[in-house]
């Protein structure tokens, strides 16, 4: 009974191993299991596990945020921590936090915040088992801080250029259960950036001499080996994301690389060379590209790696002249491609590649769940282009389609309203869709001088136009210019079959049938 006691007190108390990084400007961050974005517009958006509540952003406007594992904070325009999300151990309480804030670091369950002063204070507030949330001595002045497990590692101030802000050239320093910081750079050195997890951390430089590499990790034995995420590659990054045992950053040339545990796929970016923030949480990355956009890679368990796409897969063709219209929307799929909802408000669409045909035109859904595809097409041939959606927090989904327009069946002047062709199983034979008796002048106002298929297709609409006033009762039969054998033998036809109260017929416009009842034409 002890033992399972004991069990159970040690696995409801959560694991340091958790991580949360925070990309250097501050606008892209990741829990365990959960993301935020800062918009362009000042708003966070969040995606992913929501249990904690630690995706639900407050309403207002914020210059930075941060994750820790279950919670989120963030500073407003004035530099005023807000936090939301579990709150176990006071993580997400900040009432009793003063002044204006620059920077804050969200870790598993604590965090840490630097003062908006030119040499910034620590302060930090949370769980403090092991000394994680109280720094070493009362005016330690930081450049950068990270939160991460059992304890908070920062960058300290070592000297102010005269007119100008500090010059960040201390050592790192460290406090609470730091394990594996015997092997942490002790020197002084231009670091600008920092990022941790429970067992190891690595730090960058912003200057290093021309072929001198500019990370540098430290952590526990098992960890620093080989391929371990303690043993950075070679070479220059602008930031690195410190995850559970796996690192992403971005290179000079704004590509992405990885190192360390690659089990869920987490170490294997995606491809490009224009990205600006890099962030790494439990077994998941994601990066924010130059253009605002969000990609993500890695175990998705919580929705925390999102994959979107546009439905619906196909758009039917068109004719020229007639209206054409159709919703387009951006929907979340399951790691096995199920579709299991919409994206959400704030869906925006374009085209990145080729044309829409002339005539039709995207216009925004008034909910922002969509776009409404519509217009009137007026030129025939086959179109081919790729339409990209975006939902509010960036991601991106793409899909190429193609389109037939078809020229109109006659020329010479509009075609009656509708314009219908043959179908079988009709309920009258030879109709495919009703249209009123006025066809018979329309029509004939329709024909081109000197066409014989058009001649021909007038005698077929008269005969429809004269049957249908017929049948529905409306008038007597239409005499047509037609002689009286074509006409009776026609009439004749039709009238051996009984109106059904309702008929299934085919639309050309469209190609889809339609069930019309008697009463539409009456």
């Amino acid at each position: 009974m002890r033992v399972v006691a004991l069990t159970t007190i040690l696995l409801a108390i959560p694991s340091p191993k958790v991580s949360a990084s925070t990309s250097f400007d501050g606008r892209l961050t990741l829990g365990h299991s959960h993301g935020c974005v800062l918009r362009s517009d000042n708003r966070v958006s969040c995606w992913g596990r929501f249990d904690s509540g630690q995706t639900v952003s407050p309403a207002g406007e914020f210059r930075y945020v941060s994750a820790g594992a279950f919670h989120t904070c963030a500073l407003d325009l004035g530099g005023t921590p807000v936090c939301w999300g579990h709150n176990q151990w006071g993580q997400t309480d900040t009432v009793t936090l003063a002044g204006r804030y620059q920077y804050v670091s969200g870790g598993p369950f604590h965090n840490c915040a630097l003062t908006e002063d030119t040499f910034p204070l620590v302060v930090c507030w949370g769980r403090n088992d092991h000394g994680e949330a109280s720094p070493p001595y009362p005016g330690l002045s930081l450049s950068g801080v990270s939160s991460s497990g059992f304890s908070t590692c920062g960058i300290q101030v070592g000297a102010e250029i005269p007119g100008g802000g500090p010059v960040y050239v201390g050592p790192l320093i460290c406090w609470g259960v730091s394990e594996g910081t015997e092997s942490m750079p002790t020197s002084a050195n231009h670091y600008s950036g920092l990022s941790g997890s429970a067992d190891f951390g690595c730090a960058w430089k912003s200057y290093v001499p021309q072929g001198e590499d500019n990370v540098q990790c430290w952590g526990v034995p098992h960890v620093s080996g080989p391929g371990g995420p303690a043993n950075a590659p070679p070479g220059n990054f602008t930031e690195v994301g410190v995850g559970d045992f796996h690192v992403c950053g971005i290179r000079a040339n704004g590509t992405l690389h990885c190192w360390g545990d690659n089990s869920f796929g987490q170490a294997s970016p995606p491809a490009g060379s224009n990205y600006v923030a890099v962030a790494s949480g439990n077994r998941f990355s994601c990066a924010r590209r130059r253009d605002d956009s969000l990609v993500c890679w890695g175990l998705n368990y919580d929705h925390n790696v999102p994959r979107y796409a546009i439905t619906p897969e196909l758009l039917p063709s068109g004719v020229v002249g007639m209206p054409y219209g159709g919703t387009l929307s951006m929907s979340e799929l399951t790691s096995s491609g199920e579709q299991v909802g919409l994206a959400g408000q704030g869906q925006s669409f374009r085209v990145s590649s080729g044309a829409l045909p002339p005539g039709l035109r995207l216009n925004d859904l008034p909910t922002g769940t969509g776009v409404f595809f519509s217009g009137t097409p007026n030129v025939a041939g086959t179109f081919t282009f790729v339409l990209t959606a975006r939902e509010r927090s960036g991601f991106e989904a793409s899909r190429s389609y193609t389109i037939g327009i078809e020229s109109r069946r006659v020329t010479g002047g509009n075609l009656p309203p509708r314009l219908l062709v043959p179908s079988q199983g009709s309920g009258v034979r030879g109709l495919s869709h009703a249209v009123s008796p006025r066809v018979d002048r329309d029509v004939d106002r329709a024909v081109a001088p000197g066409c014989r298929a058009c001649r021909v297709l007038v005698k077929y609409w008269r005969t429809v136009a004269s049957t249908l006033a017929h049948l529905v009762g409306d008038t007597e039969p239409k005499r047509s210019e037609s002689t009286s054998s074509e006409r009776g033998s026609d009439l004749e036809l039709a009238r051996r079959h009984e109106a059904p109260q309702s008929t299934r017929l085919t639309n050309s416009s469209t190609g889809r049938p339609e069930e019309i009842k008697n009463s539409d034409y009456e």
